[in-house]
């Protein structure tokens, strides 16, 4: 499949709008402040004993949440010989894992990773494969030679290392991948060393810019061919020098600068007016019905209504019509919107218990479609299904609307 990405500027924040067949399919907000991704020198502020965490700071104005149980025998502390016990006041090194989701502080791990083309190296001491990679054949072979190369690169000062293979690892030449995992496994080992001689604060590592992230870690191995518009100046300057560094890892994307001063790529593509619709809380269907969306501070329910929708001779079998196209809507909405967490769907009341199947089968092929992993959980005994979706980045509403999170005005 083809894909194109529209990077532009959209209410003063750079973001990215992704494109299959001509219609938006994601929304990214590359906010070029945060956090996320970054390793530094954290200060442990407070023990939480009832949480089993910690809230250390990796700056002077941002807290992490830093759970003590999945670092538990893993952290990497600076100021101290002690390697399980941590107290208020000691440095860690750590890497900010998840961004801030509504209240919620961002996250810390001590599971430090370097992302690149073919792997991702981290500290978990096994290597793991891509599941996309189907073949039994070539997953072996893929991960006897990561392993391979780590146990070579690994010492004792540094501890154990370990990687994930990812997709495009599959039509990569052993070369290649080989060099790959030596670069990152020793810009690990050289952070992790110099970190023993910083202070609190203390930036050893950022990560590359949100749009490079997402073309390289996601889309390059998404899709066939991609395609990269944009008339930011700097994005263009760095997406040409990178694409031609690292020329056969971007062999299916092509880049290209929009100079046209009388329409914009806002007016082109009609982003305006597709966020306003994304944005609605009232979403129409083409069949008449709508859905209305809630997002509370617990979850996010969507209604479906009927609307002005003619229900004609058959009721049962429309009713299902548009349950079946409120059940696709939903799941662009979800994606779109990034909303996460746990997800309500009132559908129509359907008296057919194979229509109700058909609904939830329809609905499970929708949400499989989303690059972040969505699961059907089951039908509530008030008959609304219920879905969870992974935390991964802010949603649309946050991105936008910081100051006032819980409004439905928007």
């Amino acid at each position: 499949m083809d894909a194109r990405l529209v990077i532009t500027e959209y209410r003063n924040l750079i973001m990215g709008f992704l494109f299959e067949d001509n219609s938006l399919y994601e929304v990214h907000s590359f906010d070029e402040n945060n956090y996320l991704g970054q390793i530094c020198v954290a200060r442990v502020e407070n023990l939480v004993s009832n949480l089993d965490a910690a809230f250390v700071s990796v700056s002077p104005e941002e807290n992490c949440y830093y759970s003590l149980t999945e670092n538990k025998n893993r952290h990497i502390p600076l100021s101290t010989k002690k390697q399980n016990k941590i107290s208020e006041g000691d440095l860690l090194l750590v890497q900010v894992s998840g961004e801030s989701i509504r209240n919620k502080k961002m996250k810390a791990t001590a599971d430090l990773t370097l992302a690149g083309n073919y792997v991702v190296v981290n500290r978990t001491g096994t290597v793991g494969v891509s599941s996309k990679i189907k073949e039994e054949e070539k997953r072996s072979a893929l991960k006897e030679l990561v392993s391979s190369t780590i146990l070579e690169q690994s010492d004792m000062e540094n501890g154990h290392f370990g990687a994930v293979v990812r997709t495009r690892s599959k039509d990569a030449a052993p070369e290649e991948i080989t060099k790959e995992t030596i670069k990152l496994l020793c810009k690990l080992k050289e952070i992790i060393q110099l970190s023993q001689y910083r202070n609190a604060h203390s930036v050893l590592y950022k990560n590359e810019a949100g749009y490079i992230r997402l073309i390289r870690q996601e889309l390059l191995s998404r899709y066939e061919n991609l395609e990269v518009v944009t008339d930011i100046p700097s994005v263009y300057d760095t997406l040409s020098s990178i694409m031609k560094e690292e020329e056969n890892a971007f062999s299916n994307a092509k880049l290209n600068f929009y100079q046209d001063k009388l329409t914009s790529l806002l007016n082109i593509y009609r982003i305006e007016k597709q966020m306003e619709i994304i944005l609605s809380r009232k979403v129409y269907l083409k069949s008449g019905g709508y859905l209305v969306v809630d997002l509370t501070e617990a979850m996010a329910v969507i209604d479906v209504n009927t609307g002005k929708s003619i229900q004609g001779s058959n009721r049962e079998a429309h009713i299902l019509k548009i349950n079946k196209e409120a059940a696709k809507k939903a799941a662009d909405i979800l994606r779109l919107r990034n909303l996460s967490g746990m997800i309500l769907i009132d559908f129509i009341n359907m008296e057919s218990k194979k229509a109700v199947q058909e609904l939830i089968a329809y609905l499970k092929t929708e949400i499989a479609k989303d690059s972040v992993k969505t699961n059907f959980i089951d039908v509530t005994g008030l008959g609304l299904e219920e879905l969870t979706r992974k935390k991964v980045r802010r949603p649309l509403h946050e991105v936008f609307y910081k100051k006032n999170i819980d409004s439905q005005s928007y």
